[in-house]
């Protein structure tokens, strides 16, 4: 069973997620390319197609608090080998 995060909406295309606000925010990081979006859940195959997952939607959806008002995302960023937590 996956995580909330890795959960398909069905009735969301992938145009639902800020692919370019997801894209800036990553840059430091790592080129996302098409397979990236799959490969961190932010899209998943629906039956046969593909969608936006609960996770894409909480990170970077265009209109997540339409659908999840009362979301808060606690994140844990690594700096120098220590975790720090924040939210």
């Amino acid at each position: 069973m996956d995580s909330l995060g890795g959960q398909a909406i069905p009735d969301l295309k992938p145009d639902a997620i800020d692919f370019r606000a997801a894209s800036e925010f990553f840059a430091p990081f790592r080129k996302l390319t098409p397979k990236a979006w799959s490969t961190l859940r932010v899209t998943t195959k629906h039956q046969g197609r593909d969608v936006a997952t609960a996770g894409g939607l909480l990170l970077s959806g265009k209109d997540r608090f339409s659908r999840y008002p009362d979301a808060r995302l606690r994140v844990m960023l690594l700096a120098t080998g220590a975790i720090q937590r924040s939210g």
